[in-house]
């Protein structure tokens, strides 16, 4: 079970001694950018939540993925600077859904398999709080609260990652999916976020 930012570093670790080929795409290093670097999101992007700064500046997101969850918007390419991809992500009229962030005050500053993982702005009713943008569910995204912060989210994605590398050669799936919703309880999901998350972790495990 993980349930702080440094305990999930820690098995990011593991995982990339176990699995060397893809370690720069598991470890989960530190430190992250700068407060004198993250100003220009902060001016960039007005209201970006300070649990989603507060992560950034601690961790290395670019290029990391957890269990299908990559850490940052992938717009621009794996040389670019992922603060630059925010911004692009989040105020380029190149990206289709610009204008459901807007109306809804979110900014995009991850994926899941081609959806966006949002963040709602501070002046929204609920600041900070991550959201899932289901595109397969037709031409009205389907918009899921998956948890209310962005250091949140990267404990739930290292939780499932980390039931996925458990029993990732096991046929019978349904143990596994129990044993992530479980896991889920400690970090007092309501009902609607767990079932965010229970619906991935069937689509992932």
């Amino acid at each position: 079970m993980i349930t702080t930012l440094e305990e999930l570093q820690l098995h990011t670790e593991r995982w990339a001694v176990e699995a060397p080929i893809i370690a720069k795409y598991i470890l989960l290093a530190s430190p992250g950018y700068s407060k004198e670097q993250l100003a220009k999101l902060t001016e960039s992007l007005p209201g970006i939540s300070e649990s989603y700064l507060d992560c950034v500046a601690k961790l290395k997101l670019k290029s990391v993925m957890l269990n299908g969850f990559s850490l940052w918007p992938e717009w621009l390419g794996e040389k670019s600077d992922m603060l630059d991809e925010i911004i692009y992500a989040n105020t380029s009229y190149k990206n289709p859904l610009l204008k459901l962030y807007q109306s809804k005050k979110l900014y995009e500053v991850a994926s899941y398999e081609g959806d966006s993982i949002c963040i709602a702005s501070t002046i929204t009713d609920e600041p900070g709080y991550v959201y899932w943008l289901d595109r397969s569910s037709g031409p009205d995204i389907e918009i899921n609260r998956m948890c209310d912060s962005f250091e949140k989210f990267l404990l739930c994605a290292g939780n499932l990652q980390d039931v996925a590398t458990k029993h990732h050669d096991e046929d019978n799936k349904e143990s596994a999916v129990r044993e992530f919703v479980e896991a889920l309880k400690v970090m007092q999901l309501d009902d609607e976020e767990t079932k965010s998350w229970e619906s991935i972790a069937i689509m992932s495990l």
